[in-house]
C-alpha cells in the first residue's frame, strides 16, 4: 500500500491513477479482512461481540472522519504553490507522501512494541 501511494505521487494521467488505486485496494481489501479476522478470535466474549465490534469501528472510522476535512485544508494550503515549485498537483501529492508517512510509521511503531513485547 506504501507502493501505491507513492506511485500516486508520480503519476500524471487519470487512467494511471485509477490503476493505481485499484492496485491499493487489492492490498486494503485482504489486509482488512485478516484484521477483522483477528478481531473475531480476540474478542473475550460471545456475548459482548456487537459491542466491542462497534467500539473497533468507531476506532476506525472516526480517524478518517476527521483526516478528510484536515486533508482538504492542506490541499487547499499547498495547491497555490504548485506553480511556484513547478510541480503539477502539488497539493495532492503532499496528502499522498503523508500517507507513506504514517504507514512507515506505523509500521515501525508495530516493528518496536512487537520487540518490548517479546523480551
Amino acid at each position: 500500500m506504501i507502493l501505491t501511494c507513492l506511485l500516486l505521487m508520480f503519476v500524471k494521467s487519470f487512467p494511471s491513477a485509477i490503476f493505481c488505486s485499484a492496485l491499493f485496494g487489492l492490498g486494503y481489501g485482504p489486509f482488512i479482512s485478516v484484521e477483522f479476522a483477528m478481531l473475531m478470535d480476540v474478542l473475550p466474549r460471545g456475548e459482548d461481540a456487537a459491542r466491542d465490534m462497534s467500539l473497533w469501528h468507531a476506532a476506525l472510522v472516526l480517524p478518517q472522519i476527521v483526516a478528510t476535512p484536515v486533508a482538504g485544508a492542506v490541499r487547499d494550503f499547498v495547491q497555490p504553490f504548485s506553480g511556484v515549485v513547478g510541480v503539477e498537483c502539488l497539493g495532492y501529492k503532499v496528502i499522498f507522501g503523508v500517507c507513506v508517512v504514517y504507514f512507515l510509521g506505523q509500521e515501525r511503531r508495530l516493528n518496536t512494541r512487537e520487540q518490548t513485547w517479546l523480551t
